[in-house]
């Protein structure tokens, strides 16, 4: 038996990256390039991808928002590895300041979000009308001193945002944010979660896998 992993059983939520995806608008789409090929008659197989830091389920540095904030590549990985709790926001269009209230929220906490983006994150092509987080909501947390937060889309912020203050709400106070996660095998409850970044010297942000162990 493995020492780190026991018995344990892994959710991944982590979505798939491939052509053809589907992708915030305006981001460039995954290109992928097969240098070499056995089947062409190489001696082995090479392929090179070019593709937005911020493709598929991704961590948000503060370096996205701010010039002077901390690059991906600085953020300590505590924030992305440890207890984490999934609720469930359903019937909702936006998550709002009522929406949190009620939720068990403690200074520290790691929350993922899983709402009815659920029905559409699979879907193979981008929605306009996912669902949010408002920036009243995202003040309440910072009050509670949360540590990271995740959605179940692209983004936290409302589609054609000029603004972006929930981003800007978040990061500036120092809260981790994962985006485009895969919750649709994640009931809510309490989760042990792995979200590793890639380690991109001055990066905005970075592709991640996420997985969740249920803590039974």
């Amino acid at each position: 038996m493995d020492k780190l992993t026991g018995n344990r059983t892994f959710i991944d939520a982590t979505l798939e990256i491939k052509s053809g995806m589907a992708l915030d608008e305006g981001d460039p789409p995954v290109e992928m390039q097969i240098l070499k090929s056995i089947e062409r008659g190489d001696l082995y197989n090479l392929t090179a991808i070019e593709m937005c830091l911020h493709t598929g389920t991704h961590i948000d540095a503060p370096k996205h928002f701010f010039d002077e904030g901390k690059c991906i590549d600085e953020i300590s990985p505590d924030f992305y590895i440890g207890r984490a709790k999934v609720f469930e926001i359903r019937g909702t269009k936006s998550i709002r300041l009522s929406d949190v209230k009620g939720l068990d929220i403690e200074k520290g906490d790691r929350i993922l979000l899983k709402t009815d983006n659920a029905e559409i994150i699979g879907s193979g092509e981008f929605h306009k009308s996912f669902v949010f987080l408002t920036s009243d909501a995202a003040e309440y947390l910072v009050e509670k001193g949360i540590k990271t937060i995740g959605i179940d889309y692209f983004s936290v912020e409302e589609y054609g945002s000029q603004t972006f203050e929930t981003h800007h709400t978040l990061l500036s106070n120092g809260v981790a944010i994962i985006e485009g996660l895969d919750l649709r095998k994640a009931a809510a409850g309490i989760y042990d979660l792995i979200a590793l970044p890639l380690r991109i010297k001055g990066g905005d942000g970075s592709p991640a896998r996420v997985l969740l162990s249920p803590v039974i």
